[in-house]
């Protein structure tokens, strides 16, 4: 079917704008490339030379428009203009030179995209990081993706792959290791997460996600830990009804149980919470870098830190705050050897001291 001249640029704006396609360079007149449409066999030259890093996709329904969309996002970067219908070779590159080369090839009836990327280590997490910035802006165009995010065992490519936010959780629990008895190996968590994603970063987004959260149930030691975030605060000894509105909106939080008055739950306004709590979480997981015989009194320092901090600022003891601060202060000094982490840590624990207005001594430094 052949349309008007007329309502050429109409439609060819609906194409770029629900992401159909892609206009190529140098075409007069203007034509565009629609994933959906192109070959299904996988071209010959897909192959990637040397170690990849490997990441992976997993659906519980894989729409089609999922691949073909990100094909249009990513069309910019595409590598000696490789593409399929499920899948596109891309490149990473800084000035005129070519760092990397990723492979983004999706299983229908497995439901699963595979990302492979070769080329400079030192920079296939940066590349690993934009493609997964465009899966996810397409993910949140979904009501419900159900999509989960997998790596594979290293060395060990053929034992199913391991769930990328198991590992992170385990992180922020402050697990060191992961056992694998079937392979008979013990995997560093830090380490293989590392290879993903650096630990600043994901320092910084479990930062954001705690003040975004509002409030979070912490049941893993059977108790409850309500955070607030300065935007749900509602004034001095003013219990919290039992629908929490987050930024004024009314929408519950994170899809965690609302409590409430039913459990008789008063929340002081306290703006800083998250915020603390946060730098706490961060000292937790790097403290799973020291020796063992220092990580307990450490453990023991930052608890005592999380139960003064939840109380009211004004009925905190400033010098049970200033004892616990100088004691992790301190953590260095009793470290034979450098420690991964250990300037990270002391910064975090100067910074928690300014942000409860607790001066430390300068000899902690």
């Amino acid at each position: 079917m052949r349309y008007p001249a007329v309502r050429h640029p109409y439609l060819t704006e609906l194409i770029q704008e629900f992401q159909l396609g892609f206009p190529l360079p140098d075409t007069k007149p203007k034509k565009f490339l629609l994933p959906g449409l192109l070959p299904k066999d996988e071209p010959e030259n897909t192959s990637l030379e040397g170690d990849t890093l490997e990441f992976q996709y997993h659906y519980r329904i894989l729409p089609e428009s999922i691949l073909s969309r990100f094909i249009v996002l990513t069309h910019e970067d595409i590598h000696a203009q490789t593409y399929w219908r499920s899948g596109v070779m891309l490149h990473y590159t800084e000035g005129d030179e070519i760092y990397n080369i990723a492979r983004v090839r999706a299983d229908p009836e497995d439901k699963k995209i595979f990302i492979s990327i070769s080329g400079k280590e030192a920079t296939r997490r940066a590349f690993l990081a934009l493609l997964r910035k465009n899966f996810n802006k397409i993910h949140s165009s979904f009501a419900n993706p159900d999509v989960t995010e997998w790596v594979p065992v290293p060395d060990h490519s053929d034992h199913p792959p391991l769930d990328y936010q198991e590992l992170l959780g385990l992180e922020r629990m402050g697990d060191r290791e992961l056992s694998i008895g079937k392979l008979g190996i013990r995997l560093n968590i830090r380490k293989l997460l590392d290879g993903f994603e650096d630990f600043v970063t994901r320092q910084q987004r479990r930062r954001e996600e705690l003040g975004k959260e509002g409030l979070i149930m912490d049941e893993r030691r059977g108790d409850l830990h309500i955070h607030l975030s300065q935007t749900q605060t509602q004034g001095d000894n003013k219990p919290m009804s039992t629908t929490i509105h987050q930024h004024g909106q009314g929408d519950n939080i994170g899809g965690d149980k609302v409590l409430g008055d039913k459990i008789g739950t008063q929340i002081n306004n306290n703006p800083d919470l998250s915020e603390l709590l946060a730098i706490l979480t961060t000292l937790r997981q790097t403290s799973t870098e020291f020796p063992d015989d220092i990580q307990e009194n450490i453990i023991i320092n930052i608890e005592d830190l999380e139960t003064e901090v939840q109380k009211p600022a004004e009925q905190r003891s400033k010098a049970r705050l200033k004892r616990s601060l100088i004691a992790l202060a301190g953590v260095v000094t009793l470290i034979a050897a450098p420690v991964a982490g250990m300037a990270d840590f002391t910064n975090n624990v100067l910074e928690l001291g300014e942000k409860l207005q607790i001066e430390l001594p300068a000899s902690s430094d």
